[in-house]
């Protein structure tokens, strides 16, 4: 049995569904339902491999798509993504790359929005579900408490079932064997424990013993003895506290100069080319405190701090091509190189006659 070849209109078809992001299966279905062939995931798997070399839907490392992503959210242009990319990482991407990257954030933000909502429903749910318990009352209880018997409890007619009146009635009578008869103790009329500031000063101003146990503050004994000893010593004055000398509110600490722009940049241009005493001499701060600001440069995501990294990354760029030349490529990389080209071109003519471009 013969092979079927592919058409031009069937090679266009799998290319435009392939970027699409779906999978074989679903582009053999969409290649035989729209031109009456009867090819498999497999085989279409192949054929697009044969054409472009490489996967679209495999292309982007996750570094690379979280870059682009990144890049898209701090709201940066399409054009600035793909000159951002190309700087970063030395290929060249397309609007399409990017829009293809772009609608798996949009895809992954829908999903958690529908399982969300999805929780959400089922906890309302579970709470409907939820029986409502009735719960027992001070009044209920005294009536159980006082029947000799399950029996008796049962025939009080409080609405509940046979069970529960059981169970009820059984730990209302537990809990009161376990619990120990507590006697309850006379109230005495005196406080005990250390005299307050205000009972000493009332003890103070009294002027005899009598006047002193008439105001019923503590134990006889304890007043006599707190009136002999006031009366005896008289009260001392408080020496004044000497004031504190005033501190600076940054407590003695070295004042360090903010970072300008001109020294960022500095510090992300010639870091790596520095040596530890060169750099601290530069930059007068600590290695430590170099190397910090240098991460929190890099992890940044400003957009001021990323255009800072690119326009370095260009100057780096440029001055280790000027101190290591490219090599010449041979006459068989060159070659091949204008053989995928004219595939390349030839694909997307097709593409544009398709879109009617």
């Amino acid at each position: 049995m013969k092979r079927k070849r592919w058409t031009n209109d069937e090679i266009a078809t799998l290319i435009i569904s392939r970027a699409k992001g779906l999978i074989w299966a679903d582009v053999a279905k969409e290649i035989n339902a729209k031109h009456g062939t009867k090819r498999h995931g497999s085989n279409c798997s192949t054929k697009y491999k044969e054409l472009m070399n490489v996967d679209i839907a495999k292309e982007f490392t996750k570094e690379q798509t979280d870059f682009i992503q990144a890049m898209f959210l701090n709201n940066f242009k399409t054009s600035q993504i793909i000159t951002g990319f190309k700087e970063q990482y030395q290929r060249i991407i397309r609007d399409d790359d990017v829009d293809f990257v772009v609608k798996q954030i949009q895809q992954e933000e829908r999903v958690e929005e529908q399982i969300k909502t999805k929780k959400n429903k089922i906890k309302k749910e579970m709470k409907k579900m939820k029986r409502q318990v009735r719960k027992w009352t001070k009044k209920e209880d005294e009536q159980l408490k006082k029947c000799a018997n399950a029996r008796e409890a049962l025939s009080l007619g409080l609405n509940r079932t046979k069970r529960a009146v059981e169970q009820r009635f059984y730990s209302l009578k537990k809990k009161a064997k376990n619990q120990p008869v507590v006697e309850k103790k006379q109230k005495k009329g005196a406080k005990r424990g250390r005299m307050t500031k205000a009972e000493l000063e009332m003890i103070r101003n009294c002027e005899t013993v009598e006047e002193a146990l008439a105001l019923n503050l503590r134990k006889p004994e304890t007043i006599i003895r707190q009136f002999a000893t006031l009366k005896s010593v008289q009260p001392t004055k408080t020496k004044k506290t000497s004031k504190k000398k005033k501190v600076h509110g940054n407590k003695g600490k070295k004042y360090t100069p903010r970072w300008t722009k001109e020294q960022d940049y500095d510090l992300v241009l010639n870091f790596y080319e520095l040596s530890i005493d060169e750099a601290r001499n530069r930059f007068n701060r600590s290695y430590g405190a170099i190397a910090t600001r240098l991460e929190m440069l890099v992890d940044s995501t400003k957009p001021e701090h990323i255009s800072m990294l690119m326009e370095a990354s260009k100057e780096i760029k440029s001055r280790k091509q000027s101190q290591n030349p490219a090599p010449r490529k041979s006459r068989r990389t060159l070659r091949k190189e204008r053989k995928m080209a004219k595939k390349q071109a030839k694909l997307e003519a097709q593409l544009k006659k398709l879109r009617g471009i």
